[in-house]
């Protein structure tokens, strides 16, 4: 999010008399945010700030003809919302956390949601497209229901509101998909021998269910989800020419797991640089040639198990230095290269958490340590 839409939001806010004015402020406003930033430097975060405190909007429809009726939803992560502030775009603007609203004139709408944590007062923004009426572009479309096929009935489609299955032998590109911005439900791009990108993503931001690229022997990069911010799941596997994952980069919490496992040719994960959390699982598994993971700096928090196996180029896991929270189970094993000394650093660490995992397998782990 860019920091101006932020200061605009922040002002909105103010208006309505919840926060301080924006700009001037008195001297106690001035001491509040030197205690914030006082707290920020000693610990990390302010203090009772929550772990990846977060909010997701939905509609339910994306475009039609004016007036166009939509009731908006939200979802918090990893905290308690004291204020929503949302900006229609049409001039428009309401508090509530779920509110209805019409749009009665056609055009292009950008829906923002600011939403304020009320414990340490951390905010978290998400944003929709509405298109009313005749500033849909041609072709600009919503599949109603699922699609499996080689992508070419989606020309020109916008949405799709279930499943989107892309397997086809003979498909070297998804340039048909150029116009797709989001999907309801999974995506699974799966067994296209002849791909060798898929660049046409590059409108998507959003899946609703999980993301899964798998088997499509020619990719060597998944650069064509630079748009993207959400994903329910991510499970980039078994893709023998794939060499980087720097078109996850917009993905900063997934609810499910995330899967980076059987790419024998990947040599880094700096895709996963602003990944702070997931719900369920982390696995980084079977990747001949990755030699660290540096780029999980950011992740401080995973909701069920963590395996990092088999990795015979992997020499430590020194990236997951901000991880204090795993809630299940912990397997980091056989990794040839491994320094053992890391991987028992790592463990100290997440055994003083007030729920310590459980250590299902740390062995195997034989490289030599600085």
């Amino acid at each position: 999010m860019k920091i101006q839409t932020l200061l605009v939001l922040l002002c909105l806010v103010s208006a309505l008399g919840v926060l301080g004015a924006c700009g001037d402020s008195d001297e106690g406003s001035g001491d509040a945010a030197n205690n914030t930033a006082n707290n920020t430097a000693n610990n990390g975060t302010p203090d009772g700030q929550p772990e990846g405190f977060d909010v997701v909007i939905s509609a339910n429809v994306v475009e039609g003809d004016a007036p166009l009726t939509v009731q908006f939803s939200s979802e918090v992560v990893g905290g308690t919302v004291r204020l929503f502030s949302w900006n229609f775009g049409d001039g428009g603007s309401a508090v509530e956390s779920d509110p209805e609203h019409t749009f009665e004139v056609d055009g292009s709408y950008i829906v923002t949601l600011l939403a304020i944590d009320e414990v340490s007062g951390e905010t978290a923004t998400d944003s929709l497209s509405i298109t009313v009426g005749n500033a849909a572009p041609p072709g600009g479309r919503t599949w109603e229901g699922s699609y499996t096929g080689d992508g070419s009935d989606l020309r020109g489609y916008s949405s799709v509101t279930g499943d989107l299955t892309i397997q086809s032998e003979d498909i070297t590109t998804l340039d048909d998909l150029s116009a797709l911005t989001n999907v309801g439900g999974l995506i699974r791009i799966s067994q296209n021998d002849a791909l060798t990108n898929i660049d046409g993503l590059s409108s998507l931001t959003r899946v609703g269910g999980f993301l899964e690229i798998v088997f499509n022997p020619l990719i060597t990069n998944v650069d064509g989800l630079s748009s993207l911010t959400r994903a329910n799941d991510i499970n980039i596997n078994s893709n023998d020419a794939l060499t980087n994952v720097d078109g996850l980069s917009g993905i900063t919490s997934v609810n499910g797991f995330v899967n980076i496992s059987n790419n024998p040719l990947l040599e880094n994960i700096n895709g996963l640089a602003g990944l702070r959390r997931t719900g369920e699982n982390l696995f980084i598994n079977d990747n001949d040639i990755l030699e660290d993971i540096d780029a999980l700096s950011s992740l401080t928090s995973i909701g069920r198990n963590l395996s990092v196996t088999d990795n015979p180029a992997l020499t430590n896991v020194d990236g997951l230095s901000s991880l204090t929270l795993v809630e299940d189970t912990v397997f980091i094993n056989d990794n040839r290269q491994m320094c053992q000394e890391s991987v028992d650093n790592l463990v100290e660490r997440l055994n003083m958490s007030a729920d310590p995992p459980t250590i299902d397998d740390i062995t195997g782990n034989d490289g030599p340590c600085p």
